[in-house]
């Protein structure tokens, strides 16, 4: 927790950003000094540092998908650079955002695929300052297929190695599980947003 006479804000992005938390909120700005003190705002990064920030709960329904839709909007908007990467073989990120591709994070990690490609071959716009790595049912084959794999919990980490530098936050879409992909995802992440009903 922060309180708010505390928080170092240089740029008026993180203070749109800081602003937008506590409409969403409903925090009083008149009465900030006393109401933020219980809020956390660790996962809002200074300029020019990268976060990957995990969405996860193993229940299903209980808004993973859409904080992570509306919070990678509200950033891309406010100018920061966000890729959301859609974790979750249901793949509801991909189709909520109109983006129709054959590929994913599968064609990515996994040995079997006859169609190997890099991360960065994958990412598709979805508007200024925001892209998205689109999933697909295949990504779920990918637990069974590393099973017995050593380090099979860093093949997330390592694939967003080369893109890191290239974002300002990444956004993980998880699967509603605790397996394979939800551990990757954590694995890779700075922070963790769990969102309950």
């Amino acid at each position: 927790s922060v309180p708010f006479e505390k928080l170092n804000l240089t740029d008026w992005t993180t203070v749109r950003e800081v602003a937008f938390v506590l409409e969403a909120w409903n925090v009083d700005f008149r009465q900030g000094a006393m109401l933020i003190d219980d809020i956390s705002f660790s996962f809002l990064g200074k300029k020019g540092s990268m976060k990957i920030i995990s969405i996860a709960n193993q229940k299903g329904g209980c808004g993973k998908t859409t904080t992570a839709i509306n919070l990678a909007s509200t950033l891309a908007f406010n100018g920061q650079r966000v890729l959301l990467l859609d974790l979750d073989p249901q793949a509801h990120a991909t189709l909520g955002l109109n983006i129709d591709d054959g590929n994913s994070l599968y064609n990515v990690i996994s040995k079997l695929t006859p169609r190997k490609l890099k991360i960065r071959d994958i990412i598709k716009k979805v508007s200024r300052n925001f892209d998205i790595v689109p999933s697909n049912v295949l990504v779920g084959t990918l637990e069974q297929e590393l099973a017995d794999e050593i380090g099979r919990e860093l093949k997330l980490t390592e694939t967003l190695a080369e893109i890191k530098d290239q974002y300002d936050y990444i956004l993980i879409d998880c699967p509603p599980s605790l397996g394979f992909l939800t551990v990757n995802a954590i694995r890779a992440s700075d922070e963790a947003i769990i969102p309950v009903e």
